[in-house]
Formats: structure tokens, sequence, C-alpha cells
């Protein structure tokens, strides 16, 4: 899935520039090392409250899109795709 590839990346290149081990990202988001480590490789499942805490730990706002259309819409409009326009370094 694409979304999952592109966080992630982006989980990683965080980690990166923050220069910290999978361990301390681990430590500092209370997400399992065995979870951090699969996830970066692209193996595990993301949950949403894995996101969030990720994010939170590497200061990165997690902003996601969803088109929601209408159980009884007949008219077809275009929809926007879902996800990702996310993970940008938060400003504060």
């Amino acid at each position: 899935m694409a979304f999952q590839a592109n966080f992630s990346d982006a989980v990683r290149s965080a980690r990166k520039r923050m220069d910290w081990s999978q361990t301390q990202l681990a430590q500092a988001s209370g997400v399992h090392l065995n979870t951090v480590s699969l996830l970066e490789r692209g193996e595990a499942d993301v949950r949403m409250s894995t996101m969030l805490a990720l994010s939170t730990a590497l200061n990165l706002s997690l902003h996601v899109q969803a088109a929601i259309t209408p159980a009884n819409s007949s008219v077809e409009e275009p929809q926007e795709t879902a996800l990702p326009a996310f993970l940008r370094q938060s400003s504060s």
C-alpha cells in the first residue's frame, strides 16, 4: 500500500534527522521497538494510535484527508483520493 510506504519513509527520515536510533524512537513514542523496526521496513500495518504516537515523538503533524461520499448520492463527483498529505515538520 502506497500510504504505508510513504508513512514508513517519513518516519525513517524524521528519525534520522533527529539523529535517533530506532530504540530511542520506541522509548520516546511508547511504540514497541519491533513495531518501529517492522514499520520502517514497510512490514507492519499502521494503526492510527501508532501514527499519532510516532508523529508526536518526532514533532511531526499528521494530516489525513478522507473522501466522503453520501450513501444516497446518485451524482458521481470527482473525489479526492484518501491520503496522504501527511507528516509535515511542525513549525513549533
